[in-house]
């Protein structure tokens, strides 16, 4: 089930990041699954929407954490959302910290650890 709901997470995320990656107009894609896909139970939807942008660039980081997702995005926000539920908005959960534009980019979990890159300062611990 944690496999599927990260899948659910990723397809969110490359469907706001494909909706965001265009110069000048908004671009639409939606994802699809194989077959394959299909046969092995895989199903996509949306975890959250209305994620800020700074010029064409939406989220970028996702952890898991007990039952938390934490999203990071390119304005430098982090954000934890209180459960993993399809169909939440980002702009109505809280910014847990803001780390500058540019600073809040990619996040990994290592053993009770959740890391985070920065294109312009060191890597944190959150």
């Amino acid at each position: 089930m944690q496999q599927s709901r990260f899948l659910s997470l990723l397809g969110a995320t490359a469907l706001t990041v494909a909706g965001t990656l265009s110069l000048g107009s908004r671009a639409n894609a939606q994802l699809t699954l194989t077959p394959a896909g299909v046969t092995a139970g895989f199903s996509l939807s949306t975890f959250a929407d209305n994620f800020p942008s700074d010029g064409s660039i939406g989220p970028l980081g996702i952890a898991f954490n007990g039952g938390h997702v934490i999203v990071s995005d390119y304005p430098g926000n982090v954000r934890v959302f209180p459960t993993d539920t399809d169909g939440q908005h980002a702009n109505l959960v809280a910014v847990g910290q803001n780390y500058g534009a540019h600073n809040a980019v990619g996040l990994a979990t290592v053993g009770s650890n959740i890391y985070m890159t920065q294109q312009i300062i060191d890597l944190q611990v959150i």
